[in-house]
């Protein structure tokens, strides 16, 4: 968490900003959640609408790649909790408009030269949106045990939404955190294809996707047998098997 009141006591008010972009940075070849926080709409606490500078900051933030932005006194305390979170949420919207997804995914697909822990969870991530950019995916699959495979793809920011399909319900929980991933807890490993249809008809039937969209599916470590490190690109439909 990037928490600027605790950060100004610890640095110059003047580097705030310049350490702020660094740990968003960090955290983000990282693959790990980071949360900007402290002072975001400190005005709307006692006004109904925000200044342009503290609209700047969220939608700055956002690009610079933070996974979430966090309010604090302006809904635990504030006259106007509800428009603090619609008016937070707007700005955010608009900053998503705003990115520049290729760039940022390049950047970040150049730290697959560098030494990583996991070199092949990175490349099945790191291919997984370059697979989901390619043919307009409307939503990427990742099966998921521990959640740290729906990171790494979060950590390339596709376009599209990541459904991250775990049966454990602290990661799904967890995984909320993660930009653009949504969380859908089942109770027990898919470990065959018509698991994967049961779960793909329920996108469907939640209209999170549509018969005939190209969707991405990702297996990280889950511990099922011979089902790990793999991608697949198929199309949605509500027949029992996949298409792709």
């Amino acid at each position: 968490m990037v928490a600027r009141g605790d950060l100004g006591m610890e640095v110059p008010l003047e580097k705030v900003g310049v350490f702020q972009k660094q740990m968003i940075a960090k955290c983000n070849e990282a693959g790990k959640p980071v949360i900007t926080a402290t002072q975001m709409l400190e005005s709307m606490i006692y006004n109904s609408r925000p200044t342009r500078a503290e609209v700047t900051d969220v939608l700055n933030a956002v690009l610079d790649g933070t996974d979430a932005v966090m309010l604090s006194g302006e809904t635990a305390n504030g006259d106007f909790p509800i428009e603090a979170v619609q008016t937070q949420s707007r700005i955010c919207q608009a900053a998503e408009e705003a990115f520049d997804y290729p760039v940022f995914q390049l950047k970040l697909r150049n730290t697959l030269k560098t030494k990583l822990p996991d070199v092949f969870q990175e490349t099945i991530a790191s291919l997984a949106v370059q697979a989901a950019e390619g043919v307009k995916a409307t939503l990427i699959f990742v099966i998921t045990e521990s959640g740290a495979m729906a990171r790494r793809v979060s950590k390339y920011a596709p376009r599209c939404p990541i459904l991250g399909v775990t049966w454990n319900e602290q990661v799904a929980r967890q995984l909320l955190l993660s930009r653009g991933c949504l969380p859908f807890l089942v109770i027990r490993p898919p470990v065959d294809e018509k698991d994967m249809t049961r779960v793909v008809r329920k996108a469907i039937h939640w209209k999170i996707i549509s018969p005939g969209d190209k969707v991405v599916l990702v297996f990280g470590k889950t511990g099922i047998h011979n089902i790990h490190n793999s991608l697949r690109l198929i199309e949605a439909n509500d027949s029992d098997s996949l298409i792709g």
